[in-house]
């Protein structure tokens, strides 16, 4: 999830590299679809990837848009590893995969499929009938060859009470970790929680029960099941601590202020999350590089930072959504310039 800095146990840059799909899925937070083309320069990446590897970041978390349609897809995932760098995917699991992923487990470390609930409700929110059928027969092929797996579910008012039973399918696939993600008010997925009568996203108090769910079903024996739904007081402890690590640093790194760090389609880099206005960019995949500039990113991203802390409920027990409560704090003011 898009924590506060260091949050996460491994440091991620997060890439979007088209929004080409197969799919019109109706809570895309990118807006993508059958109609989009073009993508993200691999020039551009196999040149930025080891700089963001210097900067402390260790993950390339990759989804879209469907990765799989992204034609230089292997390309950038041995690039990535090249610099030393783990490469995970999200796919729908409605297109085929490509022949070197199953040739060559190891050329992606971990693979998630997205189930977004019952069978029934994944049919309806990607908007194709036998979708989660068909994900879960590309779930098993890519076990079959050895492919190590996850699942990631978009959690919403209607499916939080299916996380029960997806749980369940996901034990008996053998998967190693569920990751459930609240529906995001971004693309697409803003239709969904503005509907009429409240919408389709979790208030404060589903998303202390998707958290507390997480944590009893993880004590079961089967995959480990991670909720996005941190507490207020989790989050001003991550935020002390990343400060004070920078406080005690001459030169620290980008990945202690900022992570995970997000890459677009059309190369531009953000901080924390994809739904962040363009004002917040860092710059782009170009002129990203390592240095005083990379500094200059990293202050000004620790100010947008610093008011989303700010601005968290005083209750250390409050449950929130920390990216859009991100995108609300960032949505008028711009963290730093091309």
């Amino acid at each position: 999830m898009a924590d506060a800095a260091g949050a996460r146990a491994q440091t991620v840059v997060q890439l979007h590299p088209t929004l080409a799909c197969n799919l019109t899925c109706a809570h895309c937070y990118s807006s993508s679809s059958p109609h989009e083309r073009g993508g993200t320069d691999p020039a551009a990446l196999e040149r930025a990837l080891p700089e963001l590897a210097a900067e402390g970041y260790r993950v390339v978390s990759v989804s879209g848009g469907e990765p799989f349609l992204y034609p230089h897809l292997q390309r950038v995932a041995r690039a990535a590893h090249a610099a030393g760098m783990r490469v995970n995917l999200v796919t729908n699991g409605t297109v085929r995969v490509p022949s070197w992923v199953l040739d060559d487990p190891a050329s992606l470390d971990v693979v998630a499929v997205s189930l977004d609930g019952t069978a029934s409700r994944h049919d309806e929110l990607r908007r194709r009938a036998g979708a989660f059928d068909r994900a879960l027969g590309t779930l098993r092929r890519l076990r079959a060859h050895g492919v190590r797996t996850a699942v990631v579910s978009c959690v919403t008012r209607a499916s939080l009470p299916d996380v029960p039973d997806l749980y369940e399918v996901c034990a008996a696939e053998g998967v190693d970790l569920l990751r459930l993600h609240p529906l995001a008010r971004v693309g697409r997925g803003t239709e969904l929680v503005d509907e009429p009568g409240g919408g389709l996203g979790l208030d404060a108090a589903q998303l202390l029960r998707l958290r507390v769910v997480a944590e009893m079903l993880s004590t079961m024996g089967g995959p480990v099941v991670v909720a996005d739904a941190p507490l207020a007081g989790e989050l001003r402890a991550l935020a002390r601590d990343a400060a004070a690590r920078r406080a005690g640093s001459d030169r620290a790194a980008l990945a202690d202020t900022v992570n995970p760090l997000v890459v677009r389609e059309d190369g531009a880099v953000l901080p924390f999350a994809y739904g962040l206005p363009v004002s917040c960019s860092l710059g782009t995949l170009e002129s990203f590089t390592a240095g005083s500039e990379a500094h200059r990113r990293g202050r000004a991203a620790a100010e947008l930072l610093e008011r989303a802390v700010a601005a968290l409920p005083e209750d250390d027990g409050a449950c929130l959504d920390w990216e859009a409560h991100l995108v609300r704090c960032a949505s008028s003011v711009g963290v730093g310039g091309r």
